[in-house]
Order: structure tokens, then C-alpha cells, then sequence
């Protein structure tokens, strides 16, 4: 089983790399304080530097508690349930976008 701190290093390291992104395109648009106000990225780019910045310290925060924690993420019968909510809300979604809503709602009706 993944425990608790494995999931805590990968989703503050996709949170990082989410904020890179968006300080990169931030200081692409322009993150500067231009003549006539902010640029169009002055604002995402702060953003995304604390996106940065909490992330890194919630990395930090779970490499240093490491091996103390044991604690599982999710046992196989709670990953059960989710996915009983999961795989047919995703068919859902992916019929609405496939065959249209009102076709898509009345299967999932009818089937579930």
C-alpha cells in the first residue's frame, strides 16, 4: 500500500511543477509593472511563486518526517469505494462529451 507520506511528496512536487508553469508563462506575458499598470502576468506570478514556495516547504515538511510515518494513504477496500463512484461518473463524463448530455444522462440513469 502507498502510504500517507509517498502521496504527500508527489502532490507537492505536481503542485510545484504546476506553479513553474505558471510563473514561466507569467514572465512570459509580462510580470512587470509597466508604465500603464501591471503587465497581464503580474498578478499569476505571484501566484504561482507562492504555489512554489508552499509546496516545496509541504516537500520538505514530508521528506523530514519520513520513515516515522507509517500511515497508509488507502486500504484496498476504501479504494474500492471510491472507485464505485469514480468509473461511472468518468463514463459519464466522457459519454457527455462522446454522444451529448441528455443521451448520456438517461444511461447513467438507467444503468446505475
Amino acid at each position: 500500500m502507498v502510504r500517507v507520506v509517498t502521496m504527500d511528496l508527489v502532490v507537492a512536487a505536481l503542485i510545484f511543477a504546476l506553479g513553474a508553469l505558471v510563473v514561466f508563462e507569467s514572465v512570459r506575458l509580462g510580470a512587470s509593472w509597466g508604465t500603464d499598470g501591471p503587465g497581464a502576468g503580474y498578478f499569476p506570478f505571484y501566484i504561482g511563486a507562492l504555489l512554489c514556495l508552499c509546496s516545496f516547504a509541504v516537500f520538505v515538511q514530508s521528506l523530514l518526517r519520513g520513515k516515522a510515518d507509517q500511515a497508509v494513504f488507502v486500504t484496498g477496500e476504501q479504494f474500492k469505494l471510491v472507485l464505485v463512484v469514480l468509473v461511472p461518473t468518468a463514463a459519464y463524463a466522457f459519454g457527455v462529451w462522446l454522444i451529448g448530455m441528455y443521451v448520456s444522462s438517461a444511461l447513467f440513469i438507467v444503468l446505475i
